[in-house]
Order: structure tokens, then sequence, then C-alpha cells
């Protein structure tokens, strides 16, 4: 989690009373950046997907009772 979170932020002080914590130095912005980097370079942009045809636009004209 982020330190704002581990430090008791939005009112989750039972967070804040961890004992054994382990802060990596990252940052969450950091850590985006990283990611989007990562999926850059392994060549699937974020943003870049394919639809996963899940969903499709049917062509046919409206009921009857909805004219």
């Amino acid at each position: 989690m982020n330190s704002f979170m581990a430090e008791g932020g939005d009112k989750l002080s039972v967070l804040a009373r961890a004992t054994e914590r382990l802060d990596t130095g990252l940052n969450d912005l950091e850590a985006l950046i990283d990611y989007l980097q990562a999926r850059d370079r392994a060549g699937s942009p974020a943003g870049h997907s394919l639809a996963a045809g899940r969903i499709r636009r049917l062509e046919s004209s409206p009921p009857e009772e909805a004219r």
C-alpha cells in the first residue's frame, strides 16, 4: 500500500499500528510510470487494447411498439 494509507490516512488508524512495515522507497507515481513504460516496451501500451468482442452492435429496426 502507499505510505499515505500505511500511516493511517483516510481514518484507517489501525494500519499505522503495524509493527513490521517495509518501506520500498517507491512512491505510487513512480510505480505507475514504471508499469506504463513496461507495457509500452512490451508492445501493449495502455489505452491501445482491442475490444474483447463481447459487445456487438445489432443493425436492426426498433421494436414496433417503440415507433
